[in-house]
């Protein structure tokens, strides 16, 4: 995984952020024809075609706090390996699942990180589009906070092979950081994570927050 000092030397001040490209939220969608024939394998498991032809999923997802730094997922675009972004670990819900039974999942498929869902406090949601290289999809995504005492040793044992084509490894970051990497153009996903960071870090008053 390329740490953040590498991507934060290496990234240009006035570099533009990955809006419209690389994964961003963007107000336009690729219609169903428009898809490339193998999403799917793309994309990897829990993605469907929503009434508009595009791939859509709902998801849980986690942000993990401890000692002052936040664990996000770096990943990079499937069709474009030279747009990067960090994200918060987390998947898609499995038939039967609730959305915290799903983020617990994931998060210790992802990271090793064992947890019960009821340990898991509601954070917020949002629905995002997501513009890839290839093609555009709709995640309706659900988040829960996870504070722990101690960084736990992380374990990336469990990633499937579409997970290790897209992911590049796991890391823990301070508010400071993820503010510098943020203006030095890396997305990270969602954006008002870097806003939220030394709150979240420090303590969340358990109010919900608005991601977008």
């Amino acid at each position: 995984m390329p740490n953040s000092q590498n991507w934060l030397e290496g990234a240009s001040a006035d570099q533009p952020q990955a809006e419209g490209q690389g994964g961003a939220v963007v107000a336009s969608a690729k219609t169903k024809a428009q898809l490339p024939a193998n999403w799917r394998q793309l994309l990897g498991q829990g993605w469907e075609l929503n009434q508009q032809g595009m791939p859509s999923r709902q998801a849980g997802r986690v942000v993990v706090v401890a000692q002052g730094q936040m664990l996000l997922v770096a990943g990079h675009d499937f069709s474009d390996a030279t747009h990067h972004w960090l994200f918060t670990p987390g998947g898609g819900i499995e038939a039967g699942e609730s959305p915290a039974q799903a983020a617990a999942r994931e998060l210790a498929e992802e990271t090793g990180i064992m947890v019960d869902p009821d340990r898991l406090s509601l954070l917020g949601y949002r629905q995002a589009l997501f513009e890839f290289r290839a093609l555009t999809c709709l995640a309706n995504e659900t988040f829960y906070y996870l504070h722990l005492d101690h960084k736990p040793q992380l374990n990336q044992e469990r990633w499937t092979t579409n997970e290790r084509s897209l992911l590049d490894g796991l890391n823990w970051y301070s508010p400071h950081n993820l503010r510098q990497l943020s203006q030095a153009g890396l997305a990270i996903y969602p954006p008002e994570l870097v806003n939220h960071a030394a709150k979240l870090v420090t303590g969340w008053d358990y109010t919900l927050l608005k991601f977008t």
